[in-house]
């Protein structure tokens, strides 16, 4: 199982406007949804800037979480 959250989520989404913070959260959704299917799982829920997510095992899960940070901290179209 993984679980997902954006940390200070709220404050970012403050400072970044709603338009700006709708396409940064849109671009996450994607990254992380690419990931989750890449490592072959499955969405159990989505809700705001969070997923819950399963995998077939603890391994798929840990190195999905692995590839959406790489992912994510190398991402330079949205560096917020």
């Amino acid at each position: 199982m993984m679980v997902t959250d954006i940390v200070g989520s709220t404050a970012l989404a403050e400072s970044l406007g709603d338009r700006r913070w709708i396409t940064v959260l849109r671009s996450h959704n994607t990254l992380v949804r690419a990931e989750v299917a890449r490592h072959g799982g499955t969405e159990v829920k989505a809700q705001g800037d969070g997923f819950l997510v399963v995998f077939p095992s603890a391994r798929r899960a840990i190195l999905a979480a692995i590839d959406v940070q790489r992912a994510v901290s190398s991402c330079d179209d949205h560096p917020d």
